[in-house]
């Protein structure tokens, strides 16, 4: 009986081991195409880019950064609804993180939703994104 438990036990334990390395190589992997995506991005290839987090977002849906990352590509080719989208992902993961605030409400401000823009921009001031300030400054009452 107590051979079966141990027998029991160790397959459960490798069993787990095998999971968490798995889960360790999916991360290692995301963090790759997140990198690979930026170095796209910094060259101006934001499709390229967006391809890239695709890909760590499909490895880790829980993910923020790739989010925030991809909503920023997203942005800089115009299309700022689907940018929110993304920003708003990020926020839903971390809803600590100015900068998704602070992206969100560049993107909001494109999209002439000033009210959203500037509550976005205090929100990203409150998590201490101090680059918030300038546009609160600028573009807020």
């Amino acid at each position: 009986m107590n051979r079966l438990i141990l027998v029991i036990f160790l397959s459960f334990t490798f069993t787990f081991i095998r999971a968490q390395q798995a889960e360790d190589q999916a991360q290692q992997e995301s963090e790759d195409y997140v990198n690979s995506g930026n170095m796209k991005a910094s060259q101006k290839k934001f499709a390229d880019a967006i391809t890239d987090y695709n890909s760590a977002i499909e490895l880790e849906p829980k993910y923020g950064m790739a989010y925030l990352y991809r909503g920023a590509a997203k942005a800089q080719l115009n299309n700022y609804k689907d940018a929110i989208t993304d920003f708003d992902k990020a926020i839903e993961i971390n809803p600590k993180h100015g900068l998704a605030y602070l992206y969100r409400g560049i993107a909001k401000k494109s999209l002439e939703d000033d009210d959203g823009a500037c509550s976005d921009w205090k929100k990203a001031s409150d998590f201490g994104t101090n680059t918030a300030n300038e546009y609160i400054r600028d573009y807020c009452n």
